[in-house]
């Protein structure tokens, strides 16, 4: 976009006018990658622009592997480990004072690994295991209370 008319101006608490500078700072569009290699354990995080060109120098905050930010190298690339089946990565957007060539806006992507398919059957056998184990308890107070009742009635009516 071109041709936008920008002004500002400004005055102290006293009413008298404050030097002010203005500048128009143009925002592009990102775009964010995130491919999970189960076979190593890593994601690879690729930043770059609509045209496919990497954005390099650039935080990028990550859910889901062993280090919460990592920077893009100069191919617009990191790699992480990670230790979490789903992988969230999170450019926050460059900030309006910071020098760069080019401002980028923020964005996310998220990736989700194949291989935790198997650690979720674990887990839901776990769990069954353990919901039988306490129905398993439940039954067993359940007959000594059925138990102890008959018990008592039996000694109240014992002959002497």
């Amino acid at each position: 976009m071109t041709g936008e008319s920008v002004s500002a101006s400004s005055v102290d608490i006293w009413g008298m006018p404050v030097t002010t500078n203005q500048q128009v700072t143009r925002y592009e569009e990102p775009e964010l990658d995130v491919v999970i290699d189960d076979a190593a354990g890593t994601a690879e995080i690729v930043l770059s622009d609509t045209d496919g060109s990497p954005i390099g120098g650039r935080e990028v905050y990550v859910d889901g592997a062993t280090v919460p930010v990592v920077v893009s190298n100069a191919s617009g690339a990191a790699t992480v480990e990670i230790n979490s089946p789903i992988v969230q990565a999170r450019f926050t957007g460059d900030d309006w004072w910071e020098s760069h060539s080019t401002y980028y806006l923020r964005t996310q992507a998220v990736s989700v690994s194949s291989a935790p398919v198997v650690v979720d059957a674990i887990e839901v056998v776990g769990y069954l295991s353990a919901a039988i184990s306490n129905v398993m308890i439940f039954v067993e107070w359940l007959v000594l209370g059925i138990f102890a009742m008959f018990w008592m009635r039996y000694m109240r009516r014992r002959p002497a």
